[in-house]
């Protein structure tokens, strides 16, 4: 069901509107470059080169088969991982409850990077459990590299080298290591992972003088998710203990996002590991780093799919739950087999009715312009642009931040006021300054309908918001073209208007 889904076109807000959209313009100009009129287009790349090489053969849906793939090798992973130190068993049960986790089979059809950060993450983790006298120097390395790709997925990445590092250091105390030995193999490890992300990090620096462009412009940024409230759950410890619970059942709510959300599986059975004897060394190291990665994440990053690099502990921490609750005793480990079946189907029933468009979509004759038109809610203005003005146009994009169906050269409004501050001109030096721009048409897009028949006076905000309901301004300025609407999806109603500058 979910390569169903990964294989039908692409859709998404943040696909289209930079990880595709970006890829598509490194592609068109055989270059990676800060794209101008945006903020995105020097974040951390690293998997979006890969979609880079999708769209140099104009092709998104391998893009999201990249993206897919992240989450079938990390299944093969999280087996081989739960086979060598645990057994047969939970490894199985780890890896079936990862990838019938919905905020993994949900995000695996998108052309996204969070489960390529959840991946990168646990091979890290994985090295260095392997990491022995006779392969120290090779695999202090590989994990180096890991924690650095990690990091180069997201700017959140860093929480991975950081929560590793601090595994190094743990697992280095409980194995009694000699302390030089432990500070040489900390040092090579936090080396390697410097030389991999410098490349992406330099990056921004070198056009912004900051490497976590747009981020921390001052010190610590304090709106979004970075603010004390979060996502509407303030950062306390009673919250923290609270979490679960909320991020399980009010994902959309609290941490926004309803497509995320992990399976109550994980609730369910995770409690009852801290009523279990003999766990091991994996098992507590396993649990170290997932606590240590919450941590990161309630306090700093609260999304709800920026959890997705602790699933694949979690799921081997509930696999084994399981099994040892089962081994312990067959009456009552039936019980518990049956509570986890029930689990799994309802998750899989999840994954069919999360892909049923997609399965509708194939069954009908798969017209991608007909599915676009329906998901997206900007497509159909697209298509009727790209068929309807010349390749030379450029276009200004109001109130309309995705752009990977636009095949015009074209602005978004949002970055042309704040880079420009175009608003704080006079109506006809904005107008020139358009022309001088080389746009040719303005696509305007609103949710609501508000009237505003006022021209707006000298020193007043000019932003087009306001601007496009003024006829006057309309009149005198520009020549309407089409008018359309979205409807599909109650919550992002639009209407579309199109219009040429004079």
């Amino acid at each position: 069901m979910t390569l169903i889904g990964a294989v039908a076109p692409a859709k998404g807000n943040d696909a289209l509107v930079y990880h595709l959209s970006d890829a598509k313009y490194f592609a068109q100009h055989h270059l990676v470059t800060f794209i101008p009129y945006t903020n995105s287009s020097i974040y951390p790349y690293f998997v979006e080169m890969f979609f880079t090489l999708a769209m140099l053969f104009d092709n998104p849906v391998l893009a999201k088969l990249f993206h897919f793939s992240m989450a079938s090798i990390g299944s093969l992973a999280i087996y081989s991982f739960g086979r060598r130190y645990i057994n047969r068993e939970v490894a199985f049960l780890a890896a079936a409850i990862f990838f019938l986790t919905p905020g993994v089979f949900t995000q695996a059809t998108y052309a996204k990077n969070d489960i390529a950060w959840a991946f990168y993450s646990f091979m890290s983790f994985y090295a260095i459990l392997l990491r022995d006298s006779s392969s120290e120097r090779r695999l202090l390395l590989f994990a180096g590299v890991m924690c650095g790709i990690a990091a180069d997925t997201k700017y959140i990445g860093l929480i991975t080298p950081v929560a590793i590092g601090l595994i190094i250091i743990i697992k280095g105390f409980l194995h009694r290591e000699n302390h030089k030995d432990l500070i040489k193999s900390f040092t090579l490890f936090a080396i390697t992972v410097i030389v991999v992300i410098f490349p992406y990090y330099i990056r921004p620096y070198w056009y912004t003088g900051n490497p976590l462009y747009p981020f921390y412009v001052r010190y610590i940024g304090e709106n979004g998710w970075y603010r004390p409230s979060g996502f509407g759950m303030d950062k306390n410890l009673l919250n923290f203990i609270l979490s679960p619970w909320s991020l399980t059942f009010y994902p959309g709510k609290i941490f926004g996002g309803n497509e995320s959300q992990l399976s109550p599986i994980y609730l369910a059975f995770l409690p009852v590991l801290f009523f279990l004897r003999k766990r091991g060394k994996p098992i507590l190291l396993i649990s170290i780093f997932a606590g240590i990665f919450y941590f990161f994440w309630f306090f700093k990053f609260p999304a709800v799919r920026y959890i997705l690099p602790i699933i694949p502990f979690l799921a081997l921490l509930c696999g084994y739950v399981i099994w040892a609750m089962y081994s312990r005793s067959k009456f009552f480990g039936y019980g518990i087999k049956t509570i986890f079946s029930i689990f799994l189907v309802l998750n899989f029933g999840l994954c069919i009715y999360y892909n049923r468009e997609e399965m509708a979509f194939f069954s009908k004759g798969a017209n991608v312009e007909d599915y676009l038109a329906t998901h997206d809610r900007s497509s159909k203005i697209f298509q009727y642009i790209n068929k309807n003005t010349l390749p030379t146009s450029k276009v200004l994009l109001v109130n309309e931040i995705r752009n990977f169906y636009l095949d015009r050269d074209h602005i978004r409004e949002l970055y042309y006021r704040i880079y420009d501050k175009y608003q704080l001109k006079e109506t006809d030096a904005i107008i020139d300054d358009l022309e001088a721009k080389g746009i040719t048409h303005i696509l305007y897009a609103e949710s609501r309908n508000k009237k505003v028949d006022k021209m707006p006076i000298s020193g007043q905000v000019n932003t087009f918001s306001v601007l496009i309901k003024n006829k006057k301004f309309v009149n005198e300025y520009l020549n309407e073209m089409v008018e359309m609407y979205y409807d599909f999806d109650p919550l992002q109603k639009r209407m579309y208007r199109l219009y040429s500058l004079k």
